[in-house]
C-alpha cells in the first residue's frame, strides 16, 4: 500500500511545481535565512525561506522511506467567514511521498502559536484540502527535534552527493563492513590503508550512511567513533544512492 518507489513522477513534477517564488516578504530583517541547495533526491535546486524549512528539507534528504517532495507545491483557497466570494490563496510548504503512507501536505512553523484566528483558519482549510485528496495534513516544528538529531541531519547532508572516486570502492567498503558485521567508521575506513588514504574513504562512509546503506544510531553523534553495520533491508549493493 502507497508504495511510491516504481513512480514515474512526470505529472506530479508538472502538477506541484512551485506555486510561488521564494521571496524575503516574511524575512526581510534576516535575508540570511532564505536561499536554496541543490536536492540530490529531486536532482533539481529546492529553495527555502525560514531556517525551520531548510532543516527539513534536509532531513527530507535523509529519509529513505521519502521518496518525493515537493515544495510551494499547491494553492488552498481560504474563505473567511465561510463566505465563497471572499477568499485568498495559502501556498503550504511542501508535499511528501513516503514509502507505506499518505501523500503529506506540511506546514514548516519555528514554534507553536496559541490564539492566532488567522493560523487556525489555514490549517483548518489546507486539513479540508488535504483530505479531500485522500492525502494527510500536519503543521511541524523541526527545530524541537532533539538537537543531537538536527546536529546529525546537518552533518549528513555534506554527503549525501557522490564524489567522483566513491564507484572504485562502494562494492568493497560494503563487503567489508558485511564481514566485519559491525565496526567504528574508523576503523572500516583504517582497513584500507594499504589501498588508499584512510580520510577518502571516510566520506564514502559517511556517504553510505546519509543513504541509508549502513545503519548507524542517528541519536547519538556521528563521527569516526559510531558503530555502523550494512542495513540489509536496501536492494542494491551496487553504486549506492537513489
Amino acid at each position: 500500500m502507497y508504495k511510491w518507489s516504481n513512480r514515474d513522477w512526470s505529472r506530479e513534477d508538472s502538477l506541484y511545481s512551485p506555486k510561488r517564488k521564494v521571496n524575503n516578504k516574511n524575512s526581510r530583517l534576516h535575508p540570511h535565512i532564505i536561499g536554496s541547495f541543490y536536492s540530490t533526491k529531486m536532482q533539481r535546486t529546492v529553495e527555502y525561506e525560514s531556517l525551520g524549512e531548510r532543516l527539513y528539507y534536509y532531513y527530507l534528504e535523509l529519509d529513505n522511506d521519502v521518496v518525493r517532495y515537493y515544495v510551494q507545491p499547491v494553492e488552498v483557497p481560504i474563505y473567511a467567514n465561510n463566505k465563497v466570494d471572499e477568499h485568498w490563496l495559502h501556498i503550504p510548504d511542501v508535499l511528501v511521498f513516503r514509502n507505506g503512507e499518505h501523500p503529506y501536505l506540511h506546514q514548516v512553523k519555528h514554534e507553536p502559536e496559541e490564539n492566532n484566528p488567522k493560523l487556525e483558519l489555514i490549517n483548518y482549510h489546507c486539513e479540508s484540502y488535504a483530505a479531500n485528496r485522500d492525502w494527510n495534513y500536519r503543521v511541524i516544528y523541526p527545530k524541537s527535534l532533539p538537537p543531537i538529531l538536527l546536529r546529525n541531519v546537518r552533518f549528513l547532508k555534506n554527503f549525501l552527493k557522490e564524489r567522483s572516486y566513491y564507484s572504485t570502492w562502494y562494492i568493497k567498503v560494503k563487503t567489508s563492513l558485511s564481514i566485519l558485521e559491525e565496526t567504528s567508521v574508523y576503523h572500516l575506513a583504517e582497513t584500507f590503508r594499504n589501498e588508499i588514504d584512510p580520510l577518502l574513504i571516510k566520506p564514502l562512509v559517511y556517504h553510505l550512511i546519509a543513504s541509508g546503506e549502513f545503519l548507524a544510531d542517528v541519536s547519538q553523534i556521528i563521527d569516526s567513533t559510531t558503530h555502523i553495520k550494512v542495513n540489509n533491508t536496501m536492494l542494491t549493493l551496487g553504486a549506492g544512492g537513489e
